[in-house]
């Protein structure tokens, strides 16, 4: 069983595709990197490859990290991290159904801003508020200017923006995450008009 994107063309036939969907991450779980944002893409990606969605992820590009990549069937495109506007033509290239954001950042923004028609989600775990914020400046991983550099990406005005445009939220389930994830995903698909289960 796989999900299909159904079109009418003005005739009587109907062209079906796989349904698209495409994660918007600071992360990915590959390449030097591997946290809790990219694990959970990764797992809900391979769930969701199972269930014959087609899917790709958009992120910064990581040492070592080419531009595109195959990863467990999902189709990792990644940006210098350096250039965030470059993943605007990503998103485009990607042209998903559904873009979700496994955390809100400005990536999500660009999303909103160059694909309106499509359907834009995100899940939320793990927010930041400000004293987290001041507490990673006061104690920085790297430096002060990455973490403003981070806030900036992840939390600034244009991510709050675009939380506001967003068409849904998941709310995170911790047993079987990949799994429920992928089924909620999948049923807000389902609930679409257009869409049906093949």
């Amino acid at each position: 069983m796989g999900f299909r994107f159904t079109t009418f063309r003005g005739s009587p036939r109907f062209e079906s595709r796989p349904l698209r969907v495409c994660f918007l991450c600071v992360e990915i779980f590959a390449w030097g990197k591997y946290g809790g944002f990219g694990r959970a893409t990764r797992m809900i990606g391979r769930e969701l490859v199972k269930r014959g969605v087609e899917v790709s992820a958009v992120v910064p590009r990581r040492q070592g990290q080419k531009p595109v990549e195959m990863l467990d069937g999902i189709r990792v495109l990644s940006f210098p991290w350096h250039r965030p506007l470059a993943a605007t033509r990503l998103i485009r290239e990607c042209n998903a159904d559904i873009y979700h954001s496994q955390h809100t950042s400005f990536a999500t923004y660009l999303a909103v801003r160059a694909m309106p028609q499509r359907k834009h989600i995100a899940t939320c775990r793990d927010p930041k508020e400000l004293r987290d914020w001041l507490l990673e400046l006061r104690n920085p991983s790297l430096n002060k200017v990455q973490v403003l550099l981070n806030w900036a990406y992840e939390d600034g005005p244009f991510t709050r923006v675009a939380v506001r445009r967003l068409d849904g939220g998941l709310p995170l389930r911790l047993p079987s995450l990949a799994q429920s994830s992928a089924n909620s995903i999948c049923s807000t698909m389902s609930s679409c008009s257009r869409r049906r289960c093949a």
